[in-house]
């Protein structure tokens, strides 16, 4: 079985790039060309869906929002143990120094899949789940990292909506595409990824939950 923990997929030296801004930040190929590389050729192994949108009487499957294939990576899983490591480090950075949620899980990552043959695409959306009273957690900062090489596909831009303060300047547009680049913001901002015209775009996505938010003292 593969070793996925050896010192020759981790660079000794930093050798990503740090942005913040409190609506959104990005960590610039924090992963490496190597890692992208296994996490795709693993996701081989895992059982492929079509990608599901939330409805008023649960899950569902909807091409007019969200058209793409989707693998799950489980926490259990022990030759990924590292991919959830180096998530939480990244959450527990940018958290600290920003955003200051309360999460506490991370139980299983998302691979996405947007091929041109049907034009993929997620339309705007945010990432969480307001009115599943049952479940007792809430999405609260979510993840996407880019497997890709920006290359290999045309379209597919990952997108941000209604935001407050500031948007991607052109140069961090650039860096956010980069393969390896992991892009961090709270999972009530709204985003979309783009019809891919040609090629096929992969991501990773990871939602950390914590207790649903309180409000009022």
């Amino acid at each position: 079985s593969s070793d996925v923990c050896s010192s020759d997929l981790f660079p000794s030296h930093d050798r990503h790039r740090y942005i913040m801004d409190w609506e959104w930040c990005y960590f610039n190929q924090k992963f490496s060309n190597e890692q992208c590389d296994f996490i795709l050729n693993y996701m081989n192994v895992l059982p492929v869906q079509p990608a599901k949108v939330g409805q008023n009487n649960g899950l569902g499957v909807d091409e007019n929002i969200r058209k793409s294939n989707v693998r799950f990576i489980q926490k259990s899983d022990p030759n990924c143990s590292w991919i959830f490591d180096e998530m939480w480090k990244m959450a527990i950075e940018c958290n600290k120094d920003h955003f200051n949620f309360h999460f506490t899980n991370l139980d299983f990552i998302q691979i996405s899949e947007y091929n041109s043959e049907n034009q993929g695409m997620y339309t705007k959306h945010h990432d969480v789940f307001w009115c599943n009273p049952e479940y007792p957690y809430r999405r609260k900062l979510s993840c996407t990292v880019q497997l890709s090489d920006p290359t290999s596909y045309t379209g597919g831009e990952f997108v941000f909506h209604d935001l407050e303060k500031s948007f991607p300047s052109d140069g961090d547009k650039v860096k956010m595409k980069n393969r390896g680049t992991a892009i961090m913001f709270p999972s009530f901002i709204f985003h979309s990824v783009e019809p891919v015209l040609t090629g096929i775009r992969y991501g990773l996505t990871a939602w950390f939950e914590g207790p649903r938010i309180v409000t009022g003292k």
